[in-house]
């Protein structure tokens, strides 16, 4: 029994330092206040589950419990425990829980069942001992209890150095704390546009999809692409570097023209410099947001309401639309694309697409592409990743046959399209394909970029340098289609996608963009 228990200790103990020692950093407390408070809240933990009163003991076996669920399926899903990153994405993405539940399946009830057995085993080694303790000895849990939160309101994540019990149930209560978009205060445009250079510009972000997943960029799995076979009338800059690997954190950069060395953004310049939408209407642009993903008024992607003024018009096809299957809200945006491009006043456009975010099946009609995947090849493929490149093929290569289908040839238009991250639709199934914390694969944050070009932006013998570009790259190139001074949007946004690309090494942030707990600059190149 001594044994049992003393392997399964050791287990916990090493499942905390593991992650203790990847989000330690030079703003943790000193090694030795560490290991005192981790040691002090370690013992506490098993001083309660043996207490003699009986609600001290049955509360801290209910949270026992749940902590050890929780980092279980964090273990199988992404090889760390739960942390405070984590406890920000679903603070930030509750949509998504139903979504994961149903993808997730697997690791949800394997963590069960290896919870319970957890649980079932240190609970009967402990109920055999002889050892018990009055409620008095819950004073320890209480105290660091009480320390941890207030020290944690001016260090985000110290939950990450304690025992799971604390850092579960800390993360969680903590993560909403001081959301970011109380830091909004976006300053006005102090530029003026020249003259716009192009009429009507769209920039069209799609969600989860990998550049290697799309035939323009080489894939042989899947025939019949449109984009392939129309290769010719696109601008395709290849593989390019997303700045993060969440949805959330690439939109809100994209959008206010950060820059990848601004990442983590501490300083919350997303929220106080100027957003497209702002020098759209400066420039005299009728500006509307598409959003294919929210299922309510609500603004998604760290946006603010204050951010709704700036926006003449605002799309919603799941809000309008009830009835419609998740598989046809591309198709729906494409139509609407090619409705709003033969305006005759000058528009910006910004666009999240549905797109190919998991559960993957539901992205496309069921048995309606089984003809489109190559057989041969494709037996190495499991079932997840088949589904995934299907859900590209059916909102992507099919969005664009039919938005160029209905496009006006004579339409003066600009069409930027990238993807908010990439996806490592060859993980397992069980496990997650972006927004990886702490071992992210490099696929997680390469995304796909090219043009089509209605407007005469680009040069007509214009050849793009192939996998060398970011995300970076999008804010100063609608800028200069929008009349803004060129010597201006260098100095303050960067290179654009019609200029020589830095020959710099690209990576992508993982982690809160905000700073907030452990970020990860992971190499693209």
């Amino acid at each position: 029994m001594i044994t049992v228990l003393s392997v399964l200790t050791i287990l916990l103990l090493a499942n905390d330092l593991r992650l203790a020692q990847m989000t330690y950093d030079q703003q943790s407390p000193t090694l030795a206040v560490f290991v005192l408070c981790y040691t002090a809240g370690f013992i506490s933990l098993l001083l309660l589950l043996q207490c003699r009163n009986r609600v001290i003991r049955t509360i801290s076996q209910v949270l026992f419990f749940a902590a050890v669920y929780t980092d279980l399926i964090y273990l199988l899903l992404g090889n760390y425990a739960f942390s405070y990153p984590d406890a920000i994405n679903l603070f930030n993405n509750p949509g998504y829980t139903s979504g994961a539940i149903v993808n997730f399946r697997v690791a949800f009830i394997a963590a069960f069942v290896l919870a319970i057995l957890v649980y079932g085993t240190i609970h009967w080694c402990l109920k055999h001992l002889m050892y018990s303790y009055p409620a008095g000895w819950s004073i320890p849990f209480i105290t660091i209890a009480m320390i941890l939160p207030v020290y944690g309101k001016t260090n985000a994540g110290i939950f990450d150095l304690m025992p799971n019990v604390y850092r579960v149930t800390g993360d969680l209560l903590t993560a909403g704390d001081n959301p970011p978009i109380t830091q909004w205060r976006r300053a006005p445009v102090s530029a003026t546009s020249s003259g716009r250079q192009v009429k009507h510009i769209f920039l069209i972000v799609d969600e989860s999809i990998n550049a290697s997943a799309l035939a323009i960029n080489g894939l042989k799995l899947i025939e019949g692409s449109f984009l392939q076979s129309h290769k010719n009338r696109f601008i395709n800059f290849g593989a390019a570097a997303a700045f993060t690997n969440y949805s959330a954190g690439s939109n809100i950069s994209m959008l206010s023209g950060l820059r990848l060395p601004d990442l983590p953004d501490t300083g919350y310049m997303a929220f106080a410099r100027p957003n497209l939408f702002q020098f759209a209407k400066k420039a005299g642009y009728r500006t509307y947001l598409i959003d294919g993903q929210s299922t309510n008024h609500h603004p998604q992607n760290f946006s603010s309401s204050k951010d709704l003024g700036f926006i003449d018009s605002v799309i919603l096809p799941r809000v309008t639309e009830t009835g419609l299957p998740v598989s046809s809200i591309d198709s729906l945006i494409a139509e609407t694309i090619a409705g709003i491009a033969s305006e005759q006043l000058p528009v910006f456009v910004y666009v999240n697409k549905s797109g190919a975010h998991w559960p993957y099946a539901q992205n496309f009609p069921s048995d309606s592409l089984n003809n489109y995947v190559i057989k041969e090849g494709s037996e190495s493929i499991n079932r997840t990743a088949l589904d995934y490149l299907k859900s590209v093929f059916w909102n992507v290569d099919r969005f664009w046959e039919i938005l160029i289908g209905r496009l006006n040839s004579k339409s003066e238009s600009l069409f930027l399209y990238t993807s908010d991250h990439g996806e490592n639709y060859l993980a397992k199934s069980y496990k997650v394909k972006h927004a990886s914390i702490y071992e992210p694969d490099r696929v997680e944050g390469i995304v796909p970029l090219f043009v089509f070009d209605q407007s005469n932006f680009f040069a007509a013998d214009f050849k793009p340098a192939l996998n060398e570009h970011s995300h970076e790259y999008i804010f100063p190139t609608i800028l200069s289609a929008m009349g803004y001074d060129k010597g201006y949007i260098k100095t303050k946004y960067g290179r654009t996608l019609a200029e020589p690309p830095l020959l710099t090494k690209r990576w992508f942030l993982s982690g809160d963009i905000f700073g907030r707990g452990k970020n990860i600059r992971v190499a693209v190149d």
